[in-house]
């Protein structure tokens, strides 16, 4: 099989992650909501690092794992080289010094930059500085990184100014997810509409949902967006401070399919 994930009935997760051993062409592991604990996540750290490993995608969606479980976790993932994508959001038992580690090995030269996809969602113990170290991820040599999801982390200016920054030199990434980060004022969101306007972006999604996105900011990104033929997705939520002048900087937007496929406000 290629694809594994812990049944509804209670299934040990140490005697799950014992058995992978005899699946050696595992290529998805799912173990989002489960509690893998510590004897679990040593299983787990042996599985990621031996040579012979071929999973792509790890999903530890609200797990529980603290930091020295991620501290292991991240001593495998040096070792790796053919994870794919790596879902670590909503595990709020990491801190600061958790983190790190992890994001040291991520901005690290000689990693192998095979991650395609990361989701980091629902930790704001990684905190602004390390935020703004997960964006110097998008302007690293050799980054193969396509999605990003940044969604409920209390971001704020400081982090938004540093991913435009760093998608000015990036054209892999391809989905960015920044909903509900409500800190972020217009100063933030007009930097982010310059990504936008630059030809080398290869943006396709951009999901600001839940966030204060007033007039300028609205202005900001449809201006942005009139020479863009790439992005095919733009989320807004409901309903953000938009008065009717903002909404008037899309109204032409919209009837020219070209710039955009599909907005979601």
């Amino acid at each position: 099989g290629t694809e594994m994930g812990l049944d509804d009935e209670g299934e040990s997760v140490n005697d799950l992650l014992t058995s992978l051993k005899e699946y050696p062409h595992l290529k998805t592991l799912e173990l989002e909501t489960n509690d893998i604990g510590p004897a679990g996540c040593t299983i787990l750290s042996s599985l990621l690092d031996s040579p012979n490993s071929q999973v792509e995608k790890l999903d530890l969606r609200d797990t529980d794992i603290d930091n020295n479980m991620l501290v292991s976790l991240t001593s495998s993932l040096a070792k790796n080289t053919v994870l794919q994508e790596l879902n670590l959001g909503n595990n709020l038992s990491i801190t600061v010094a958790g983190w790190a580690p992890l994001l040291s090995l991520l901005r690290s030269p000689t990693n192998n930059h095979t991650l395609t996809s990361l989701v980091l969602c629902g930790n704001p113990s990684i905190t602004t500085p390390g935020f703004v170290a997960v964006s110097t991820l998008l302007q690293m040599e050799g980054t193969n990184l396509e999605h990003l999801d940044l969604g409920e982390n209390e971001l704020d200016d400081d982090v938004a100014v540093a991913l435009s920054r760093s998608l000015a030199k990036n054209c892999t990434l391809k989905s960015l997810m920044l909903n509900d980060n409500p800190s972020i004022t217009a100063a933030g969101f007009i930097a982010l509409s310059a990504v936008l306007r630059n030809p080398i972006s290869r943006l396709r999604l951009l999901d600001l949902r839940e966030n204060n996105i007033d007039d300028d900011s609205t202005i900001a990104f449809a201006t942005s967006l009139i020479n863009n033929h790439k992005l095919k997705t733009l989320r807004l939520g409901t309903p953000p401070p938009i008065s009717a002048t903002g909404w008037a900087a899309f109204a032409s937007l919209l009837c020219d399919s070209s710039s955009i496929n599909n907005t979601y406000l």
